[in-house]
This record gives C-alpha cells, structure tokens and sequence, in this order.
C-alpha cells in the first residue's frame, strides 16, 4: 500500500463509471496502408475525483494496470514505491 495512506483503515467502494469512446484519426498514410483499421471508435474510461487521493492515487503519479477478461486493477506507482522496490531488490 502507498506509504503515504498506511494505517488508514480504507473502506472498499463501488463506483460506476461509463465506458466511452475517443475518435481515433489516423494518418492518411496508415488509412493507406490500413483502411479497415482508419477512423474508428476506441472505448475510453474516464476516472477523476476526491476519492483517488484517499486511495492513494496522486496527480504525477505513474499508474501500472494490470488488465485480464473485464477487469482493470489499477496500482499507484510512487517515487517512493519505485526507491523502496530498488532497494529490495524488487525493480
């Protein structure tokens, strides 16, 4: 857990969010080469509030997702995390 939040007894939460999509464009070159893959509609997933930086998610912070069948983990990636990691051996 991100050392900033240790000890804090966290309840888990739900919150629902509504996948949407981006218009991808793509260069006249890649249409080209690709013109069934040009133009096209990518699903998109937007997540913003208070309730990040309760979990430990802060602006400037890298984000590792682990993705399988309809399921994303997110996991806040720190400087600290990463120093630590080093230190164990772990990076």
């Amino acid at each position: 857990m991100n050392k900033r939040h240790k000890g804090k007894n966290l309840k888990s939460v739900l919150k629902l969010a509504t996948v949407g999509y981006l218009w991808r464009s793509s260069t006249a070159k890649y249409k080209r080469m690709m013109p069934d893959k040009a133009d096209k509609k990518v699903p998109y997933i937007r997540l913003s509030g208070l309730w990040l930086r309760e979990y430990g998610f802060e602006i400037g912070d890298t984000i590792e997702i682990k993705a399988k069948a309809r399921r994303l983990v997110l996991i806040a990636k720190t400087i600290d995390d990463d120093l630590e990691n080093q230190k164990m051996g772990t990076a």
